[in-house]
């Protein structure tokens, strides 16, 4: 998905058109992740060149995101958190694995999924 600048609630929808065949809980961390990589382009690196959503095999789903600034991309110390820090948080906490490497004429950063089947959640209750 070529975007210029960023539209989020776009990017939200057209991952969403994308992962529709997924678990729901692996559709709402690729949908966030989506927003969460594209936010960090737009506010940190230059803005998005593109948006990617590969499928390199049936157990995950790989984010990419295209951007305007040279690497690295460096996750600050946890005593320093910024709005980067904080997209970069999130981006750990939503996938596998993720990071970044040169692309064309910036970076792409790039996110694992893991596409699992959903969990049980249990409820704790207090009395």
């Amino acid at each position: 998905m070529p975007t210029r600048p960023a539209d989020l609630h776009a990017v939200r929808h057209w991952a969403a058109r994308h992962v529709t065949d997924l678990p729901p809980t692996v559709q709402a961390d690729v949908v966030l992740l989506c927003n969460a990589l594209v936010s960090n382009a737009e506010t940190h690196r230059g803005g998005v060149r593109e948006i990617r959503l590969l499928r390199p095999d049936p157990g995950c789903v790989r984010v990419e995101v295209d951007d305007w600034a040279p690497p690295p991309v460096v996750r600050p110390a946890p005593s320093n958190w910024t709005s980067e820090g904080l997209h970069l948080l999130l981006i750990e906490r939503l996938c596998a694995r993720w990071g970044a490497a040169p692309g064309r004429a910036g970076t792409t950063m790039w996110a694992y999924v893991p596409v699992v089947a959903p969990r049980k959640v249990t409820h704790a209750r207090h009395t």
